[in-house]
């Protein structure tokens, strides 16, 4: 939001070289929904040079028919690739509304869903029950799990340590993950690979 267009390309175009795919956070279409200016900021996005974003709901209320309509706008008219986001930052959603959000998101063309970290914590417990049901209802190499951070009250480095052990126990190393630190990609990546702590699944 506050660089010029011709550094924002400059950006895009040497993460691209590195093949990584940039996209800006959804709460910028969020606040552009709110103002009735979406196609305004999808054909922004694509003249700045993204080839992906993101379609959230955190902070604004919006309809899940509303939001998988801007889903399949922004795939079908704009040739985005999105990743719709499916929870809040500051209620805890049902299992089922969810899931059916994140379904909805697929149907609509989303080619991956972010489940928001915040929804996998109720009173400084790890939901595990819903975990679960997501893994069994929704087809898991098309989620991503947002780790949680500080910005969740109660939530240490441990609770992060943990939740990141669960998903690779549990879904393996392929296990798609969202809101990794920087400083905890080369950690994160040696759990990955069964260094440092005993994990219970095997790596090729």
């Amino acid at each position: 939001a506050l660089y010029s267009k011709e550094l924002l390309r400059r950006k895009i175009d040497t993460y691209r070289r590195h093949s990584v795919t940039a996209f800006p956070g959804g709460q910028f279409l969020e606040y552009a929904i709110s103002r009735n200016l979406t196609d305004a900021y999808l054909k922004d996005t694509v003249d700045s040079g993204f080839e992906a974003l993101e379609v959230s709901d955190n902070l604004l209320e919006l309809a899940q028919r509303d939001k998988h309509e801007i889903i399949s706008h922004a795939h079908n008219d704009f040739g985005l690739k999105v990743l719709g986001e499916v929870g809040s930052k500051a209620d805890v959603s049902s299992a089922k509304g969810l899931i059916d959000d994140a379904l909805g998101c697929l149907e609509a063309g989303a080619w991956k869903v972010l489940f928001e970290a915040a929804e996998f914590y109720e009173d400084g417990h790890f939901r595990d029950d819903l975990a679960e049901q997501i893994l069994s209802s929704v087809p898991v190499d098309q989620v991503i799990f947002e780790l949680p951070g500080s910005w969740i009250a109660g939530i240490s480095a441990s609770d992060v340590h943990d939740m990141q052990v669960w998903l690779l126990e549990r879904v393996g190393p392929q296990v798609n993950v969202g809101n990794v630190a920087p400083g905890d990609v080369v950690s994160f990546e040696a759990l990955r690979l069964n260094l440092g702590v005993k994990m219970r699944f095997d790596t090729p």
